[in-house]
């Protein structure tokens, strides 16, 4: 449904953990920028991210709509959540982990796809990032995380990596010719 997009198109957009999303306020939207600085953790509110990191994310032009459209809702008003159920269980109708994992998978059912909300979501946008060639320290700089995280969450596609693979054979086959000179 339309009402549960601007959670799904975030953590797309800004490759974050789906439980820093639920647990972000809307106090945490400050001046176009979101500041992660908590999460939900085995089903309760901790002040900390897992990797006890804050990071502060720029709005992005794509979201734009979904603040928009966020703030036109009634229910959306209602909540300190910055995303919330049009028909929470809770009375601030935060996300839970499970909601949103039942979200997720309706959605892949519907689409034909097998594919974990994570791998979806935060694995997918690091490797679109890689893959339109934006560069390992760009991207960790941009989600606030270290390269070895940008590594671990990348998986370069069969395209990428055999573009590499041409681009590094036709730097052994520029050397042999020099070399012959």
């Amino acid at each position: 449904p339309e009402h549960h997009k601007p959670i799904f198109v975030w953590l797309s957009l800004y490759a974050r953990r789906p439980m820093e999303a639920a647990a972000l306020m809307k106090k945490d939207f400050i001046d176009d920028v979101f500041v992660v600085r908590r999460a939900f953790s085995g089903g309760k509110l901790v002040n900390r991210t897992k990797t006890k990191k804050m990071v502060h994310l720029p709005l992005l032009d794509e979201f734009v709509p979904y603040i928009d459209y966020l703030r036109m809702q009634e229910w959306w008003l209602q909540s300190p959540y910055f995303f919330v159920q049009r028909d929470g269980q809770y009375e601030d109708k935060r996300y839970t982990r499970g909601i949103l994992q039942l979200l997720w998978k309706k959605a892949c059912m519907k689409t034909g796809e097998n594919i974990s909300m994570y791998a979806g979501t935060k694995h997918s946008s690091v490797t679109d990032m890689l893959n339109r060639g934006i560069h390992k320290q760009d991207i960790a700089l941009a989600l606030g995380c270290d390269i070895k995280t940008v590594d671990y969450y990348a998986h370069a596609e069969v395209a990428t990596r055999k573009a590499i693979f041409l681009r590094r054979s036709d730097a052994v086959t520029m050397r042999v010719h020099q070399d012959k000179r």
